[in-house]
């Protein structure tokens, strides 16, 4: 489908939306703030290494033709479009605004095709070098010498600056999306305790055979990760091409209404990104922390096995009852039954039974059905 096919009505209406998010999120002043501060650090480590030279006192060159608020905007209109989100087609949205809302984004109405898909380009690639905890050269596939001396002129303490500014822009996103489902239908939110259901997802990336054996060169996103469905999601190695694929892993964090019968909002609250399979549980408590730090109320916590119980207990359950929260998931087989006792009470399912409890017997059977026999 064509941007040319979509309705002019419906695409300005959903810039609108997409404008608003954006407003909301407060995320173009910090970025702008961020950009100035990794610029002074730049230059003052050139100052360093050049004896005798002028003190710089900004990067220079004339005002950007698109902003971060206006790229931003186009990117998230294509989003809620269901469009493919490429810069190609966020340049080729422009001409469909209104002159209103192209005043508002401080576009300018004259430029030619080509002009306007150059400073969308520009303006996005200013706003990623914010916010890419992994840079490198993204025009090539880089050979695997050349991929080495990037990852040794990288610097920990800038990729974890980084790290934390794009976790903080997608939160602040986030939130910015609740705050408009509780405009739009406040009567849908309640002062009950919620119930928050965390899972981790693919994010398809460029280079389907990864950083390949054979090959001489890494993936177009070497940073990336094999995905599989199975356990954490981590390829180890045993796994066919057809049964992993290349990508990033996102961790979301969603609300679940209390029951069939309550209209709340599924929407996702919380998110992180990582390669797929590393430090899950790390990266589910960082994702909680951040919910209590932006006011949510703690509540129910479900999660398939890969968080709950699987993950270790001082890394994720223990830092969860912590925060206030309550933890609900399914045990595997073998953690059924009688699995310790104390001062003559049995530890069953995580709870301390009287000894006198009848014996029971958990046994598999075909689906997910449960025969459960007691001996009395």
């Amino acid at each position: 489908m064509k941007i040319s096919n979509l309705d002019k009505g419906v695409i300005n209406d959903t810039a609108r939306l997409a404008l608003w998010v954006i407003d909301h999120s407060d995320i173009c002043e910090t970025i702008a703030e961020r950009r100035a501060e990794q610029r002074a650090q730049r230059d003052a480590l050139k100052d360093q290494q050049t004896e005798g030279a002028l003190p710089r006192h900004h990067g220079g060159g004339r005002p950007a033709l698109i902003n971060d608020r206006a790229v931003l905007t186009l990117m998230m209109t294509l989003a809620l479009l269901e469009f493919s989100i490429f810069l190609k087609h966020a340049s080729a949205l422009v001409p469909y605004l209104s002159k209103n809302l192209i005043r508002e984004l401080g576009i300018r109405s004259s430029l030619t095709d080509r002009a306007r898909y150059d400073a969308v380009y520009r303006a996005w690639v200013r706003f990623a070098d914010v916010i890419d905890p992994y840079p490198y050269p993204k025009w090539k596939r880089l050979t695997k010498q050349e991929y080495a001396d990037v990852l040794a002129k990288r610097k920990k303490t800038r990729r974890q600056e980084r790290e934390e500014t794009l976790f903080w822009v997608c939160n602040q996103l986030l939130d910015a999306t609740v705050q408009w489902a509780r405009e739009q239908c406040p009567q849908a939110y309640h002062e009950l305790a919620p119930i928050y259901c965390i899972d981790a997802t693919p994010v398809a990336t460029w280079g389907k055979q990864g950083n390949g054996v054979r090959s001489d060169r890494v993936s177009h996103n070497p940073d990336a990760g094999r995905y599989v469905r199975e356990g954490n999601h981590h390829d180890d190695g045993t796994k066919s091409y057809k049964a992993a694929f290349w990508s990033y892993e996102a961790t979301l964090i969603t609300l679940a209404s209390l029951g069939p019968k309550i209209d709340f909002p599924r929407i996702s609250v919380a998110i992180d990104f990582d390669r797929p399979g590393h430090d899950v549980s790390g990266h589910g408590r960082r994702t909680f922390e951040s919910l209590i730090e932006r006011s949510y109320q703690p509540g129910w916590v479900v999660g398939d096995r890969a968080y709950l119980p699987n993950s270790k207990f001082e890394k994720l359950q223990i830092p969860l009852r912590k925060m206030g929260y309550e933890l609900c998931f399914d045990y595997q087989s073998n953690q059924l039954g009688i699995q310790d006792n104390f001062g003559g009470a049995n530890l069953v399912e995580g709870g301390w039974f009287c000894p006198s409890m009848p014996k029971v017997d958990f046994s598999y059977i075909s689906g997910p059905t449960i025969r459960v026999t007691l001996d009395q």
